[in-house]
């Protein structure tokens, strides 16, 4: 049960991920637990592996899924075979459903897609996942007299144990891959459960399958995705693979990633323009275990979010600037709380450019 907010209420839903900040707690929780004597506020062991960002918890997905681009759209009709497309780089002319059947035209609006899907799904034959869900009905029993007093009945939509996560742990070093193996070995072969999320009395227990072999979180490598979608231009896709915080000028949460954060972050010099975009903003919710209560809401730019930028390289620029600076990017993330799973980006994601 991964709470999608924390309000005092009866009714309650889990997000469908998991996402890396509860990994992160789980795996500090667990460090502590190991190591009972130490000072974590002086234990530069603990900075380095869950503060200082050198290790990256990454949301975990139905496996070999990502998040649906919010730039996806389909038919409204749901009938298969009408209108799907990417609309980043290929906006339509009409927003409606343009699939004929007997010379008729659908005609029906478009409505954007959501859910998970492929690494590398073509446009023509997109399958959508979503994780399996359970409806689970309790009582809460008052203290002593041990009977359901009013409002005492709750209503959980939860994440099913049959569902498969993947997601990615990441590291800037490799001493600290290796320590971090080296501290949690039980966990991390699947000798120890582990459990996150709310109510772990009854929910959240998890068992990990670790990987040491080099896995590509969006299935192809960034030189097969910079290759194929170049076509002679010098323009680029950027989509969040994961809610993303970053700020403004005036410390607000921007609906867009305008180029001038971009040109911060790489230190690129040409002109860099925003040509299109499909972003929303929601709320970050996080409990505190400490204090027993929810914890302040930041805002962020959703997961799925896209966006298609153009680039004119500054006279003076070695010619693969543009593409060394993107690579790092994607392999560092943007924005802020790195560690617990947000800012990862992908560039160049094939569905945005292949035509249905």
């Amino acid at each position: 049960m991964i709470k999608k907010n924390h309000s005092d209420a009866n009714i309650r839903e889990s997000e469908d991920y998991i996402p890396g900040r509860n990994l992160w707690g789980a795996f500090a929780a667990i460090y502590r637990q190991k190591n009972p004597d130490k000072n974590l506020d002086e234990d530069e062991n603990f900075y380095d592996l869950f503060l200082s960002g050198k290790v990256r918890f990454g949301n975990c997905y139905l496996k070999n899924s990502i998040p649906v681009p919010l730039s996806l759209y389909e038919c409204s009709s749901h009938q298969h075979g009408h209108f799907k497309q990417d609309c980043l780089v290929d906006q339509p002319e009409i927003w409606k459903c343009q699939n004929q059947e007997n010379g008729i035209i659908c005609g029906l609006p478009l409505k954007p897609l959501s859910g998970y899907m492929g690494y590398d799904n073509p446009i023509d034959n997109l399958k959508i996942q979503n994780p399996l869900t359970e409806l689970r009905m309790r009582n809460h029993l008052a203290y002593q007299s041990f009977t359901t007093g009013e409002g005492g009945l709750f209503t959980d939509m939860v994440i099913s144990a049959q569902n498969d996560f993947k997601g990615i742990i990441s590291f800037q070093e490799e001493k600290k891959r290796k320590e971090f193996i080296d501290i949690f070995k039980e966990e991390l072969k699947g000798g120890k459960s582990l459990y996150i999320g709310a109510d772990r009395d009854i929910y959240g227990k998890i068992k990990l399958r670790f990987s040491q072999e080099t896995e590509l979180f969006v299935g192809k490598s960034f030189e097969e995705r910079w290759k194929n979608s170049s076509n002679g231009k010098l323009s680029f896709s950027l989509t969040l693979l994961s809610d993303t915080i970053v700020t403004d000028d005036w410390l607000g949460t921007p609906s867009r990633l305008e180029p001038d954060l971009l040109k911060e972050w790489t230190g690129l010099k040409g002109e860099l323009r925003l040509e299109s975009w499909f972003s929303r903003i929601q709320p970050i919710h996080s409990f505190s275990n400490v204090h027993q209560m929810p914890r302040e809401e930041d805002q962020a730019l959703s997961k799925g979010s896209a966006f298609l930028y153009s680039y004119k390289p500054s006279g003076s620029e070695a010619p693969n600037l543009l593409h060394d600076k993107l690579k790092q990017l994607e392999q560092d993330g943007i924005g802020f709380r790195l560690a617990e799973g947000f800012g990862q980006i992908a560039i160049n994601l094939p569905i945005h450019w292949k035509k249905p």
